[in-house]
């Protein structure tokens, strides 16, 4: 069964090969990938953050909404998704100062003015009246496991919101807050190995 990749708008490609350049550039002074991944970072990381381009009737990409993505690290989903849904509006969390800087310092040379970053962990921003349980997605990679990632999630949700993530092996059929999960499987050229976007609705308005 042929398995489908996650697309890159042509509209899009240009800045994502500036994004691949500046982070390849700013990895000399900080650990952002791993070395093994380095040479396929366009792959691996940009067009992996992409996934969620594969689903645009069930995340309602067309229409604009708000999209936070907690420990963004090295910006991956964040900055690839934020360059090909100019409309949205994102927020990313990430707690170590070097790497929001990062992230402030990439945002700045993209000129990508739908993208604030919060230097915090995802549990202290819960508070923000306009992030708490006001956005239509929230996502992660490479964070925690999924359901601990989920429950993280929740709060951030408004009713109906998507709780978006990404995984190998990993699978949870049901968790508290949630409708079923659904697991779509796709594939990054040059790649054997299949990888899962991970999707969950919320059910419910989060409260105090």
């Amino acid at each position: 069964m042929k398995h489908s990749q996650p697309p890159i708008p042509a509209s899009a490609h240009a800045t994502l090969q500036r994004l691949n350049s500046l982070t390849k550039k700013a990895s000399t002074s900080q650990n952002l990938v791993s070395d093994e991944d380095l040479p396929q970072l366009f792959t691996r990381h940009i067009q992996d953050s992409l996934a969620p381009l594969l689903l645009p009737n069930e995340l309602n990409l067309e229409t604009p909404g708000q999209w936070l993505d907690f420990g963004s690290g090295a910006g991956f989903p964040l900055l690839p998704l934020a360059i090909t849904l100019p409309h949205w509006k994102f927020v990313g969390v990430e707690p170590r100062n070097l790497r929001a800087r990062h992230l402030q310092n990439i945002c700045q040379e993209l000129g990508l003015a739908n993208v604030r970053i919060l230097c915090a962990k995802a549990e202290a921003v819960q508070t923000f009246p306009d992030i708490k349980g006001k956005c239509e997605v929230v996502s992660c990679r490479a964070v925690g496991s999924l359901l601990e990632d989920a429950r993280r999630a929740l709060p951030f949700l408004a009713k109906g919101g998507h709780f978006v993530t990404f995984k190998h092996q990993e699978r949870v059929e049901a968790i508290d807050g949630y409708h079923p999960l659904s697991y779509v499987p796709y594939c990054l050229p040059g790649e054997e190995d299949l990888r899962n976007l991970v999707i969950a609705k919320s059910q419910t308005i989060q409260v105090d």
